[in-house]
C-alpha cells in the first residue's frame, strides 16, 4: 500500500510539473492601423505603445507607407509616433570609397508633440479594430 501511495504522489508531481506550461498564452495582442500627417500616409517611421501605468511591457513596430502592425500587451497606452519622408537624394561615399546615392529623409512628425510629450491614448483590448492616427 505504501508503494501505491508513493507512486500516486510521484505521478501527481510529474503531472503538475508537465502541465505548468500548458494554457499559457502570449500576453501580446495584434494591433494595426494607419498613420497620416495632413491626410498623407507617413512614408516610414516608428510607433510605440507605452503603458500608462508603467507596469506592462511596451510594444511597437515600423510604419511603412502609413501602415503598421505591432504586438502589444493589452491595457491603456500612450502612443508615440515618429515619421519621415524622402525629400531628396545625395551622393555619399561608402566604405569602399565608391559613391552611392542615398535618400535624404525629413521628419514629418514633431519629436516633442508626437514622441516626448505625446497625448495620444488608446485602450488595447484582446480584439481591436484598426487604430488610425491622423496627425
Amino acid at each position: 500500500m505504501k508503494k501505491f501511495g508513493l507512486t500516486i504522489m510521484v505521478l501527481s508531481f510529474v503531472l503538475v510539473i508537465a502541465s505548468g506550461g500548458c494554457g499559457q498564452r502570449d500576453p501580446h495582442v495584434s494591433v494595426s492601423g494607419l498613420v497620416t500627417v495632413n491626410g498623407e500616409p507617413i512614408e516610414e517611421g516608428m510607433i510605440q505603445f507605452v503603458p500608462v501605468d508603467g507596469r506592462t511591457a511596451e510594444g511597437g513596430g515600423r510604419i511603412q507607407d502609413g501602415r503598421f502592425d505591432a504586438k502589444v500587451p493589452p491595457g491603456e497606452k500612450i502612443v508615440r509616433i515618429q515619421g519621415t519622408k524622402v525629400t531628396g537624394k545625395r551622393l555619399a561615399e561608402g566604405t569602399s570609397g565608391k559613391k552611392t546615392e542615398v535618400n535624404i529623409k525629413t521628419p514629418v512628425t514633431s519629436q516633442k508633440e508626437h514622441w516626448d510629450e505625446s497625448t495620444l491614448r488608446v485602450t488595447v483590448k484582446q480584439k481591436n479594430d484598426p487604430f488610425d492616427f491622423k496627425l
